[in-house]
């Protein structure tokens, strides 16, 4: 039950962002440090940038001294992308902070939560790598990633490499932990911070910034782990095996986060010279202070922050914070080629049968035998006791589940020499079960009652069949990982994601240090250093690896050009799996993310993609520019295309446009129409040059307002595990069929399982088409199932009780 109920939970990680009493961020008149220094330059004069900083901290002191006399605690200077302060002071004091001498804002802070081998390949990683002087090991060398997350465990074999050179004026640790952070960097780690005591509001740090969960560490493997042996053969790594890694942790010992530490993280991010951030946390509500101002400043600064879309999919508007901002990069899930997690499949001459993995079964590969069915040995169907000997001699055992632990069934199995199982239910269930095997080893698969029954007869119809399990099944990438969340952004509709990455049933590092049950708990394990994953927080650094290897092959360029190269030439997504069609912008962005195109691309647009709004039927014209970047020295010429998905399509103020050898042309694109249909009109525009095969993609989207609900967005799940009787609150969004908010709808919550009740379903002033309800489970354990609806839509979740 343990290991079923965790995949509820993975698929539901984020929480709806709450302010945490007594904290506060101060905002303060005149501009950060940063301000000052056109792109890149911080880096580059740092005594001129080192003095802007102690200037900014010194006008700081007449407000840190009134807010100790206001009985108030100094937590956190921000001086960077800031100019503020992050502090503790009772909730009935706060009106005393806007008193304070040259406060501006003061805000509340918000609680925020967290959001190989083959992902690489399919995002020409390998490719562009072939490219680098120094080959694969060099990937992203001399290029500085920061990774913003729960630490990472220095100790695994990922984050040590000590051909790296040394970087002057590094390493960077926290200065109250100096000691235990500084014996923790190393020639690859060459910062190590942490921002508990901005958690727990403690005046020192208890912790190191080593990882103790385990996310962190693999969210920084997928970025920039060097290459070792995988652990299901080949070879494994991040996108930059080659580039340094700074480390800044923001949880505490329970794993909370704030916006807060978030903020602190970000400004030392950029003040150490990261080039490249990832970011894999996030918060439903949007605070003011962590909005336009500093993620403007750290994309002027020429920093690529690169963040998770969220795991809340599907459904409009279903992203977080930061990933909604214009100034962040925000990355979607797309599958795996391959699976590793549950799923598995067994097949049997033309049929094949869903099925999933034992909890010891995962990256076992394929087994082929006979199939024996348990029944007819002895009228053992349940295989409880044991089966004579050799009677299951390199075949695949059948076995019925009920009366005993399957640990019990598959110890019998393997003594009578099985070399695989299948455990089917005695009854149709709908739910996803993962058997538990205790120390038993045998590649075992469980299915359904269907299923089950269906290979019990295929057995029966003729004893020639050869049947296979396999628990690493093949399968099409071409899908949006179910929980990956979608756009339009809240409030400003711009399109996101940006693109999309593998974010399910890739391996990554497990930490080798702590947290055993880390791989076990949140996805599988594979052996001791890797395990198997999923989620957009997974996503996100293969790309934000990828961007440091774009760094690194094409020096010199402006923060713009790298984000559009690495976004415009994405690849078409076309949906097979799923409905055969392309990928809309509000799932993919402009597609899944290609590096080696990225790396040959001759030009950049900017913006990465084109809004024109949400609006009526008739809109009048709308007009967008784009700018077209030449980023070769050679002149080329591009033609541009439009590729609607559906609706009206764009108009062009020029179908080609000659660019000089650096230079820059500007383009129009136009919307008008009379009388459009309700929904998105959407697309592409295609520029190609003359110089190479590569396109680039942008995606547009204007969008015709109506009153049809569109999408359910679960946003906020119930407390998981729930107390029995317990009130839990849920948040919703809805949206009209363009992705618009919805905030004079009626939805309902339904009961579907005896016990359970509903209370009530109200509107929420927390954002845009946001909607509250309350729910009660019963009072015995198990899962009580409610059901949103509008309109025609309606939307299934359970309240977990143990």
């Amino acid at each position: 039950m343990k290991q079923l109920l965790s995949v509820f939970l993975f698929l539901a990680s984020l929480a709806l962002a709450q302010v945490v009493p007594n904290s506060y961020v101060i905002e303060m008149e005149g501009a950060p440090a940063l301000e000052g220094f056109r792109a890149g330059r911080h880096k580059a004069v740092r005594g001129a940038f080192e003095a802007a900083r102690a200037k900014v901290r010194d006008g700081q002191q007449p407000a840190v001294r009134g807010l100790r006399n206001a009985g108030g605690t100094l937590r956190h200077q921000l001086d960077t992308v800031v100019n503020g302060m992050v502090v503790e002071i009772p909730d009935s004091q706060v009106a005393r902070l806007r008193s304070l001498p040259g406060v501006k804002n003061v805000y509340p802070v918000y609680v925020a939560t967290r959001h190989l081998d083959r992902a690489l390949a399919q995002h020409g990683i390998p490719i562009a790598w072939n490219y680098l002087p120094g080959g694969p090991d060099s990937a992203g060398a001399g290029i500085k990633v920061g990774v913003v997350d729960t630490g990472v465990d220095v100790m695994h074999p990922g984050f040590r490499d000590d051909s790296l050179p040394a970087v002057e004026g590094y390493p960077k640790y926290a200065s109250s932990n100096e000691q235990r952070d500084k014996e923790l960097t190393n020639s690859k780690v060459i910062v190590m911070r942490s921002y508990e005591n901005l958690v727990t509001n403690s005046s020192s740090l208890l912790r190191t910034a080593s990882d103790s969960e385990g996310h962190g560490t693999g969210v920084a493997f997928s970025a920039v782990g060097r290459r070792l042996e995988g652990p299901l053969g080949g070879t494994i790594s991040g996108s930059a095996p080659g580039a340094y890694l700074g480390v800044y942790r923001l949880t505490s010992a329970s794993g909370g986060t704030n916006t807060a530490a978030i903020l602190a993280a970000l400004d030392d991010a950029v003040k150490d010279g990261m080039d490249v951030i990832n970011l894999s946390f996030g918060a439903i509500l949007t605070p003011d202070y962590l909005n336009a101002p500093a993620l403007q400043r750290i994309a002027d600064a020429g920093v690529v922050l690169v963040s998770s879309m969220a795991n809340q999919g599907p459904g409009f508007q279903s992203g977080a914070w930061p990933a909604n901002s214009e100034h962040v990069l925000a990355v979607g899930a797309t599958s795996n080629n391959r699976s590793i997690g549950t799923s598995a499949q067994v097949s049997v001459d033309d049929r094949t049968f869903a099925a999933t993995n034992g909890s010891n079964s995962v990256g076992k590969g394929s087994v082929t035998g006979p199939l024996v069915d348990a029944a007819s040995l002895e009228n053992n169907a349940l295989g409880c006791t044991p089966f004579p000997g050799g009677s299951m001699s390199g075949a695949i055992a059948l076995i019925l589940r009920g009366s005993c632990n399957f640990s019990v069934k598959l110890d019998n199995a393997r003594a009578a020499g099985a070399v695989a199982a299948i455990i089917y239910n005695p009854t149709q269930v709908d739910t996803v079960l993962i058997m538990a095997q205790d120390t038993n080893t045998l590649p075992a698969v469980w299915v359904n009652n269907t299923e089950g029954l269906a290979i019990k007869a295929k057995r029966a119809e003729w004893d020639g069949y050869t049947f296979t399990v396999n628990t690493m099944p093949d399968r099409s990438p071409d899908a949006i990982s179910v929980f990956s969340s979608m756009g339009p952004s809240t409030g400003s509709l711009n399109i996101k994601p940006d693109l999309v990455a593998v974010g399910d049933n890739l391996i990554t590092a497990s930490p080798v240090s702590c947290c055993g049950d880390w791989a076990d708990s949140a996805g599988y394990a594979i052996n001791g250093q890797f395990g198997s994953i999923q989620g957009t927080s997974f996503s996100s650094p293969i790309v934000a690896g990828a961007i440091a290897v774009l760094k690194q092959s094409r020096p010199g360029l402006t923060q713009q050009n790298y984000k559009s190269l690495i976004v415009n030439s994405s690849s078409a997504l076309r949906l097979s799996a799923q409905e055969n069609r392309l990928a809309t912008p509000f799932e993919a962005g402009a597609g899944r993310m290609n590096l080696d195109a990225a790396v040959r691309a001759t030009a950049a647009v900017w913006p990465v993609s084109l809004t024109f709004g949400g609006g009526t039927k008739n809109p009048g014209d709308r007009k967008r520019e784009l700018e077209v970047t030449n980023v070769t020295d050679e002149t080329d010429t591009f033609t541009i295309t439009v590729d609607p998905i559906r609706g009206v399509r764009p108009e062009l103020s020029q179908d080609t446009v000659t660019v000089d050898g650096k230079g820059k042309q500007t383009l129009t694109v136009t919307i008008r129409g009379e009388e459009l249909a309700a929904g998105s009109h959407h697309g592409f525009l295609i520029f190609k040059g003359t110089r190479n095969e590569i396109e680039l993609r942008v995606p547009y989207w204007y969008g015709v307002a109506s009153s049809e609900v569109g999408s359910i967005a679960l946003l906020v799940e119930p407390d998981f595990p729930a107390v029995r009787n317990s009130r839990q609150s849920i948040y919703f969004r809805l949206t009209d069929t363009s992705g618009q908010a919805l905030n004079d709808a009626t939805p309902e919550i339904e009961v579907e399982t005896t016990g359970g009740r509903v209370d009530s379903v109200v509107p929420s002033s927390a954002g845009e088409g946001l909607y509250q309800g309350f729910v009660r489970p019963g009072a015995t354990a198990g899962a009580y199932y409610f059901r949103i609806k509008a309109g025609s839509l309606s939307y299934r979740f359970p309240v977990v009780v143990e």
